[in-house]
Parts: structure tokens; sequence; C-alpha cells
């Protein structure tokens, strides 16, 4: 099986394009074109680990009608709980199925970084506002980049050839 830890905003749906820093459009919001073909893929568990206010969190991930495709969401106030998070999920992942761990995100110094330190696939979808940043080290640096999270697929096919 291979593992997904994907992060929400600007990686499961187009928040600063939609949202742009408002509430304002939140009925608007859809999942990523793709998305939900990826999340139900058979050979993937997935989690969900988001940053942000917990109850605005939750009422995205209603909206989006996807929260029955996560094993587990977890949503973290500051940006760098999400190791923490990641440590923690990767704990109950059998020893063998460590391999097959990817993180998937839109932010290299948050999700892509993490994982990067613990060993894990990355996967840096470029999208909203932190799409032009730029590595600062090379943990910041992806295994894979993708402009559309409908890209993630073939990633995926490659990772659970190993």
């Amino acid at each position: 099986m291979i593992h997904i830890f994907f992060d929400l905003d600007d990686t499961c749906m187009d928040t600063t394009g939609i949202l742009g820093g408002s509430l304002m459009n939140l009925a608007k919001i859809r999942p990523f074109k793709g998305l939900v073909r990826i999340l139900k893929r058979q050979d993937c568990i997935n989690y969900l680990v988001s940053c942000g206010a917990a109850h605005i969190q939750r009422k995205k991930i209603k909206l989006l009608k996807i929260a029955n495709y996560f094993r587990s969401v977890r949503i973290c106030l500051e940006a760098s709980d999400k190791l923490i998070l990641f440590m923690a999920i990767a704990k109950d992942v059998c020893p063998k199925e460590r391999r097959r761990i990817v993180v998937v995100g839109n932010r290299i110094d948050v999700e892509i970084r993490y994982g990067n330190l613990l060993g894990f696939h990355t996967v840096h979808i470029q999208h909203g506002k932190y799409a032009n940043l730029r590595p600062r080290c090379k943990d910041e640096v992806p295994n894979y980049v993708i402009g559309e999270i409908s890209d993630l697929g073939r990633i995926l096919d490659r990772i659970g050839r190993y």
C-alpha cells in the first residue's frame, strides 16, 4: 500500500484563486479536477494534514465532500506542527510500508521539507500563493513536481512498483 499525506489548501482545492484570503466565496470551493479519482485508488491509504483554524478547515472538507476518503484528518494551528503530525501518522504505518509514504503539498518550506526530513517521497504541486517559492536548502527540493493533482497518478504508479 501507498500512504499519502495530503495538504488541503491549494493542494486539494484552489484556495488562493477562489478564496483569496477571504471566506466570502467558501461555498464556491470544489475539489481539484482528478482529486477524487486519486483518493479512490485502491492501492492507497490517504491522510489529510491541514493547518488553520479547525472549524474553517472542517467546513472546507465538508463542502468538498472528501472526508470519507481519508483514514484520518489532522488539523494544526501552526505549519511547524505538521512535522509532529507526519511523525505520529508514520509511526502507525507498518515498517515495511514506510518506504511508500508520499507527502503531497503546495509548500516546499513546510510539507516538502518535512517529508524530506522524514525520508518520505515528496510531491510539490505548484499552485497558489506559494507556487513560486524556491528551495533555500536541499530539504526543500521535492522528489517530484506537478502542475495539477491529476498528474499524481503516474507518480503513484511508479512508487507502487518499488
